[in-house]
C-alpha cells in the first residue's frame, strides 16, 4: 500500500506512518520524486501540508487526536495563542454551511472567551504562545517527542510509571492525607498504562483505551484523584450512543466533552465536584449540572455568582444547594443547616429549605441596608415561626436581639404577626431617620399611618408604646 503510485493513495498512506517515516517523506521522497523541480517541490509540498490538515481535523473529530505533521494547525494555534481567535475545523466549517448557518471560517479561542465571560479584555501572553509552538513542534521529533515535549503520535510516556507520583501517592496514604480509596485510583492509573504494553504481546494499549472509554461513558464523566478527592475534568452525554461508540473505539478523549477539555475546558475542583453529583442525584442531567456549576466557578464576586445560580432556573431547592456549596458564608450555611436538620427529622418541609435559601440570597444583595431584608422576609412562602427566626438570626444585631424578641412577643399577644411588625419596624425608622419635621409631627403620621393600616385601637395603643419618637415619653 505505502509503494501505491496513485495519489489519493499516496495522500492519505504518507499520513499512517511513524513520525521519523513522516518527516522523511517530507525531506527525501519530495525531492527525489521532483526531480529537482522547484515548482513540483512547493506544489507537493503544499499538497501533503494541506491534505494533512484536513485529514488531521476528520480525524481529530473521530478519534480527539491529530496524528499527522501538520504544519498549518501549529500556525493556527499559535496565532490563536496571540489574537485569541483561531481557524475553525474544517469539519464544523462545512457542516454549518451545509446546515445553512453560513460560512463561518474563524472561532474564539477558549481563553478568550473565558477571558469574556469574566468581563475582561484578551491579553495575549507571548511566553505561552512561544512555549505552546515549540512544544507543538517538537512534539514530532521521532521517537523523543512524546517523552521531552508530552507530544508524538504514539503514546510511549503511557508506558512508564511516575515514580514520584507513585511514592507521593504512598506517603500520603500512610499519613491520612488521602484514602485508601484515592490511593488505589492513583495506582491503578499509574501501573495500569504500563502494564497494559508490558503484559500483552499486542492491542494492550488498544485495550487500556477501550476500557477507560467506557469507563468514563459508565460514570458520566472522566474523573481525575486529587489529594482532596475526585476532581471531574468532564461530564459526557450518556445518552448518545455514539458516544459509546467513540469511547469504546478511541478512548474518552476522541469524545467532543474530552477535546474541548484539552481546548482548554478547566476541571471541576474536589469540592464543586461533590456540587455537581449532589445536583446529578437531585435528577439534574448530568452534562447540564456540569455546565451549571462550571459557569458558576467561573464568576469572581459573590453578586455574579447568585446571578448566575438564578439565572439556571432551576427549582429553589437545587438552587439552594449550589448557594450553600459555592456562595453561603459562615451564617448562612449555619441556617440552611438548621433548616435541613429540621426537614430531616420531619419538622419542616423539603421545600423549605429552598425559600430559606432564596430569602438569604435576596438579602445579600443589599448588604448592611436593613430595610429592604425586613420587605424580603415578609415575602417569603415560610411560617411566622421561620420568618422570625431568620429575622432574629441573620437581620438583628446580637445586641438587639433580646430587646427585639421582647418586643414581637409583646404585640403577638395583640394579634400583630411578624410580617405586620416589620412593616412597622420599617415605618418607625423612615419617619424616625427624617429630618426636617419634629416628633410630634412624626408621631401623628405614624398614628395616621396605623390607622390606614387596619389596626385596632387596642393594637394601635400597644404598638404606640413600644414604637415612641424622640422627645417622646412612653404612656402610662
Amino acid at each position: 500500500m505505502f509503494m501505491s503510485k496513485h495519489p489519493l493513495t499516496k495522500a492519505l498512506s504518507a499520513f499512517q506512518l511513524e513520525v521519523n517515516n513522516q518527516i522523511s517523506f517530507f525531506l527525501k521522497d519530495v525531492p527525489r520524486n521532483a526531480q529537482g523541480s522547484a515548482r513540483k517541490m512547493a506544489k507537493a509540498y503544499c499538497g501533503a501540508i494541506i491534505m494533512g490538515h484536513i485529514y488531521n481535523d476528520f480525524y481529530e473529530k473521530l478519534t480527539g487526536r491529530r496524528s499527522a505533521l501538520d504544519p498549518l494547525d501549529y500556525a493556527n494555534k499559535f496565532i490563536g495563542d496571540m489574537t485569541g481567535t483561531q481557524g475553525r475545523n474544517v469539519i464544523d466549517i462545512v457542516k454549518d454551511a451545509a446546515d445553512g448557518e453560513g460560512l463561518r471560517l474563524t472561532e474564539k479561542t477558549a481563553k478568550r472567551v473565558q477571558a469574556e465571560k469574566e468581563g475582561e479584555d484578551f491579553k495575549p501572553i507571548p511566553s505561552d504562545a512561544i512555549g505552546n509552538l515549540t512544544k507543538n513542534i517538537g512534539g514530532q521529533v521521532p521517537f523523543v517527542g512524546g517523552l521531552l515535549f508530552d507530544g508524538g503520535r504514539v503514546p510511549i510516556q503511557s508506558a512508564f510509571i511516575n515514580p514520584k507520583e507513585v511514592l507521593g501517592t504512598a506517603a500520603d496514604a500512610s499519613n491520612g492525607t488521602i484514602t485508601k480509596g484515592q490511593r488505589n485510583e492513583i495506582l491503578r492509573r499509574q501501573f495500569g498504562g504500563a502494564l497494559a504494553y508490558a503484559a500483552l504481546p499486542f492491542g494492550g494499549a488498544q485495550i487500556k483505551k477501550s476500557i477507560g472509554g467506557l469507563e468514563t461513558m459508565a460514570k458520566g464523566g472522566s474523573y481525575k484523584q486529587r489529594k482532596e478527592g475526585a476532581s471531574l475534568q468532564f461530564a459526557v452525554d450518556q445518552e448518545n450512543p455514539l458516544n459509546w461508540i467513540q469511547a469504546g473505539a478511541f478512548g474518552k478523549w476522541a469524545l467532543p466533552e474530552g477535546q474541548k477539555y484539552f481546548d482548554g475546558g478547566k476541571a471541576l475542583d474536589p469540592k464543586r465536584t461533590k456540587t455537581y453529583e449532589a445536583l446529578v442525584k437531585g435528577g439534574i442531567k448530568n452534562t447540564s449540572a456540569y455546565q451549571i456549576v462550571s459557569n458558576i466557578q467561573s464568576k469572581e464576586k459573590g453578586a455574579d455568582k447568585r446571578a448566575a445560580i438564578r439565572w439556571t432556573a432551576l427549582p429553589k431547592d437545587q438552587q439552594a444547594i449550589l448557594y450553600y456549596d459555592l456562595v453561603a458564608g459562615k451564617e448562612d450555611k449555619a441556617l440552611m443547616d438548621y433548616y435541613n436538620v429540621q426537614a430531616q427529622i420531619g419538622k419542616r418541609k423539603k421545600k423549605d429549605i429552598g425559600e430559606v435559601y432564596d430569602c438569604l440570597s435576596r438579602m445579600a444583595e443589599h448588604g448592611n441596608s436593613v430595610p429592604p431584608k425586613r420587605n424580603i422576609i415578609r415575602e417569603m412562602n415560610l411560617s411566622d415561626e421561620d420568618k422570625k427566626h431568620i429575622y432574629m438570626t441573620r437581620v438583628v444585631t446580637s445586641d438587639g436581639v433580646a430587646k427585639e424578641s421582647a418586643c414581637i412577643s409583646k404585640l403577638e399577644k395583640y394579634g400583630i404577626k411578624i410580617d405586620d411588625y416589620l412593616s412597622i419596624k420599617n415605618k418607625y425608622g423612615t419617619l424616625h431617620n427624617q429630618s426636617g419635621i419634629g416628633s410630634k409631627q412624626k408621631k401623628a403620621e405614624f398614628d395616621r399611618w396605623l390607622r390606614e393600616q387596619g389596626f385596632s385601637w387596642e393594637q394601635q395603643a400597644a404598638i404606640s408604646e413600644e414604637f415612641v419618637f424622640w422627645g417622646m415619653y412612653r404612656q402610662k
